[in-house]
């Protein structure tokens, strides 16, 4: 049996792969359109998982229903933030990634992806 030496992404699979997270985040594509399409690009380098800047995206077991089999890609930011600020740039308007007490999201301003603590005042209101 004879391996197969596949190339490396570059910077442009990655910006690819970026896109579609930040698409999601703003709400242009659903997760399940997010993931397919991440999925789908490591799986054409054969790989699991990528770092793409200050977050990391892998593969996790697909979700298997009666309507087929569906990739699950797990986003895994590098950055925690106290607050709902970007640690990147400050700023506060951000895209919804994941989360409820530990909140996933990308800054739509920088494309920055961090989590931070929800705050139990900001639970109750």
């Amino acid at each position: 049996m004879t391996a197969k030496i596949l190339p490396f992404p570059g910077p442009g699979v990655r910006a690819e792969i970026h896109t579609s997270i930040q698409l999601h985040a703003a709400g242009k594509i659903s997760r399940q359109q997010m993931m397919t399409f991440v999925a789908g690009r490591l799986a054409e380098y054969g790989l699991k998982r990528i770092n793409i800047g200050n977050y990391a995206v892998r593969l996790a077991e697909p979700n298997i229903t009666i309507t087929g089999v569906w990739p699950v890609v797990i986003i895994e930011a590098r950055q925690v933030s106290p607050e709902p600020h970007c640690p990147a740039c400050r700023s506060e308007v951000y895209g919804y990634l994941a989360g409820d007490e530990v909140v996933k999201v990308m800054c739509v301003d920088c494309g920055c992806i961090y989590e931070f603590k929800v705050r139990e005042a900001a639970k109750n209101e």
